[in-house]
């Protein structure tokens, strides 16, 4: 894959240094240019300028015509990622972020956020039926899909019957719909598992970002594997080619309902080293790029260049397999292992030259955010720095002897890049020096995460460490049945904590507000005690963007550039 990389970094380059040699303009065009695309109006058409000749020794006297302003998309918009992941092709099969990066531009969401706010999307409004066991979609009229069908309840009732479905690989729908209803051509009824209070935030934009809408016709038609190669949408961007490992390119919808697009052409770009991803942004190969703060310091001394921050993605080591039965006998087995890990990292020494003062204080796994609701943040901020702000490699030391390993233990760490999280592989370098102070021998992995994910939950993984960032989103029981459901993706605590496997659901579906408040406090605790997720501190997510390019980026959400490229304008300098 590194090695298509290059080619195609080159070939990028060899195109682009042939574009300047031949006099032609880069991809974006400002908006006083002639735009190459031919959608837009071409400014070749009109005059270049009016000549008036009043003798043959007399002055010519020039005036230049005003060149008219383009009125639909125009120019090329490029955007460099750090992980394609598993490039998945089938909006189920994929994570939140392949669906963020691959799927959110080209399928319209249900419900989308204004801010941190759940706002109407394909649903334009929704009620929950007076038992509490059910919600009621109401499909906004109009929408239509990029072959020309209307968007209808058959393809929301389609989607969401998916999505809950036993191949779908995020288990939060399949947790929560019991079965899906068509009530009419515009009206969507979903029966649920209990009450399920955080329903509305799994099918927006938040993650795991489960309310993209598939065409339903188009798909049986074909098949899914047709749709897979070929597939339509009703967002502001169509599909229009794959190259695997590579690039993915769309165009603009010139008429769409929500938001149609600044630029013509998109194309996402596989760049999993940043300093590439760096070096094209300056060359005007990319526009928009994955980018770290390291980076983003220097990116911002050069005139033009744009670094911007995002929402916070707590990062933490993830234990895999620790109260698995068939690792019972491996080092990272024992509590005070893990203990021990946790006490030899220098956070405070991370935040301040890692991330130069910018990253957030680590917090207990995996749900509190500043953001969360249902959870008392203030104490778990408090608990968090007392507890995480101890750095003490003797004490560490200590431990390891206790747990029988007074020679030292080797351990495996995986180490690879998310999307907004080009910054993880650093963090892993420096922890595993950490770590090799207390005489753990560390081996590092590097991989792309793409390729470790179907590792996750097989003896490979187990009795290993990796790094994961995990993003802040409102609602705490989801977070938790991602990372400690027994069928989930995770499985942290294995099946040693039956109470825990209980309170999960209980969490998730409890409408009581003031009674879910406990559950998830006691759920936090036990998760933080157990030490399956050692946390390292928050970090923004962050885009770099060069001088074509005005981004108008929210804050509230996981920073995946593709997720909100229609909202990209041409730069007005």
């Amino acid at each position: 894959m590194k090695a298509l990389q290059r080619i195609s970094v080159l070939a990028i380059l060899g195109l682009t240094l042939a574009s300047l040699l031949s006099g032609c303009k880069g991809a974006a065009v400002s908006p006083t240019s002639a735009p190459a695309s031919t959608t837009a109006p071409s400014a070749t058409t009109a005059p270049a300028s009016t000549t008036k000749t009043t003798s043959p020794s007399a002055p010519v006297t020039t005036t230049s015509a005003p060149v008219a302003a383009p009125t639909g998309p125009y120019g090329d918009l490029r955007v460099g990622l750090a992980t394609f992941g598993s490039e998945a092709r089938d909006p189920i099969r994929g994570t939140a972020g392949e669906r963020a990066n691959f799927f959110a531009q080209m399928l319209d969401s249900l419900i989308t956020l204004d801010g941190a706010n759940l706002v109407p999307g394909v649903a334009e409004k929704w009620e929950l039926a007076p038992d509490g066991l059910s919600w009621i979609l109401s499909v906004r009229k109009g929408i239509k899909f990029s072959n020309g069908d209307g968007l209808t309840a058959d393809d929301v009732a389609f989607s969401l019957s998916r999505y809950a479905s036993p191949n779908a690989f995020t288990v939060d729908l399949r947790n929560a719909i019991d079965r899906v209803q068509k009530v009419d051509d515009y009206t969507v009824r979903v029966y649920t598992k209990g009450p399920q209070p955080y329903f509305l935030s799994l099918i927006s934009l938040y993650t795991p970002i489960m309310g993209l809408v598939q065409p339903k016709q188009y798909t049986e038609q074909g098949g899914q594997e047709n749709y897979n190669e070929r597939p339509i949408g009703s967002g502001p961007f169509k599909f229009v080619k794959r190259v695997p490992g590579d690039s993915v390119t769309y165009e603009a919808v010139t008429s769409h309902w929500r938001q149609v697009p600044a630029f013509k052409n998109l194309t996402l770009v596989f760049a999993a080293e940043e300093t590439t991803r760096v070096a094209m942004l300056k060359t005007g190969v990319l526009d928009i790029i994955d980018i770290g703060l390291d980076a983003g310091r220097d990116l911002e001394k050069s005139p033009g260049y744009k670094a911007l921050g995002g929402i916070y993605a707590q990062n933490f080591m993830l234990v895999y397999g620790a109260y698995h039965p068939d690792a019972a006998a491996m080092p990272l087995s024992n509590i005070k292992v893990r203990q021990a890990l946790s006490l030899a990292i220098d956070r405070d020494d991370i935040r301040k030259n890692l991330f130069y003062g910018k990253a957030a204080p680590a917090l207990p796994a995996f749900t509190v955010v500043e953001t969360a609701i249902d959870v008392d943040v203030p104490y778990w901020q408090d608990l968090a720095a007392k507890t995480y702000a101890r750095y003490d490699p003797q004490e560490a030391q200590r431990l390891l002897k206790d747990a029988g390993y007074s020679q030292g233990i080797t351990i495996k760490l995986w180490s690879f890049s998310m999307d907004a999280a080009p910054y993880m592989p650093k963090i892993a370098e420096v922890v595993a020096s950490y770590w090799g102070k207390i005489g753990v021998k560390v081996e590092l992995v590097p991989t792309d995460w793409g390729s470790f994910q179907p590792l996750r939950q097989t003896p490979t993984a187990r009795g290993t460490v990796a790094l994961m960032r995990v993003t802040g989103r409102p609602t705490a029981g989801n977070t938790l049945s991602t990372y400690l459901d027994p069928k989930g993706n995770y499985v942290m605590l294995g099946r040693a904590f039956p109470d825990i496997e209980q309170l999960v659901p209980s969490a998730v579906r409890e409408p009581d507000a003031g009674k879910r408040k406990p559950i998830l406090a006691q759920i936090i605790k036990t998760v933080a005690d157990a030490q399956v997720a050692i946390p390292i501190g928050g970090v923004p997510a962050m885009v770099g963007a060069g001088p074509k390019v005005d981004v108008d980026f929210p804050i509230y959400t996981l920073m995946s550039p593709p997720m909100y490229v229609d909202r990209v304008k041409h730069s007005k300098n």
